[in-house]
């Protein structure tokens, strides 16, 4: 799918389904897009550094237990630590707002609202029909609760460490430390290769 179908895509599919209409107020999208690339390359190059670093120290199971030892709330901050330090906002970043977020997802934070619901499925069965997900990105204009926002979406893959803790046979006492940890945990099952989730970014247009 080429950008000018994509962008045709975002205003006759997720206007008419999520907004019911949108503004047909000017924006320049190719800014933005251009901005949101190049921060999703940035904070998923740093996140594959910080899981690197971490995976190599102190192993899966170290740090589930770091987990477990920070207790319940605070659980999220290893494997998500790494995650959502990351990509939590900074003043770099030009006041893009950022999640990390996944319809299997273990951390409730990361929990989908509509429109990054509708992106991921779509993303999942774009996969299904042989595209690569280095091509796949969703992008659009939609009327926020005070301006108009650009919303940016693109999927990122299952890789080899993912599985340790992600994938269709995580091992004990791994298995069981997750179980604990997460009592309603959807982010098993995982094949190499899969879309694990993706990084959401949003500007406020100005």
């Amino acid at each position: 799918m080429n950008r000018q179908s994509l962008g045709q895509l975002c205003v006759g599919v997720f206007c008419g389904a999520l907004l019911g209409g949108c503004s047909h107020v000017p924006v320049d999208e190719g800014v933005y897009l251009k901005k949101s690339r190049a921060l999703f390359m940035k904070k998923v190059t740093g996140l594959k550094l910080a899981m690197h670093d971490n995976m190599k120290t102190m192993g899966p199971l170290k740090l589930l237990e770091e987990m477990e030892a920070a207790g319940n709330m605070e659980a999220c901050r290893i494997c998500d630590l790494d995650a959502q330090e990351v990509v939590d906002s900074s003043p770099q970043d030009d006041g893009a707002v950022l999640k990390m977020t996944s319809l299997k997802y273990r951390n409730t934070d990361n929990q989908p609202d509509d429109w990054e619901t509708s992106a991921l499925t779509a993303f999942n069965q774009r996969q299904a029909n042989g595209e690569g997900i280095k091509s796949m990105e969703f992008y659009q204009v939609v009327e926020g609760k005070d301006s108009q926002v650009f919303r940016y979406i693109k999927p990122m893959p299952v890789k080899k460490v993912c599985l340790t803790c992600h994938g269709e046979a995580v091992m004990s006492p791994i298995g069981n430390k997750i179980a604990k940890l997460y009592p309603n945990d959807k982010a098993m099952g995982f094949k190499l290769g899969d879309i694990r989730g993706a990084l959401s970014i949003q500007y406020a247009v100005k």
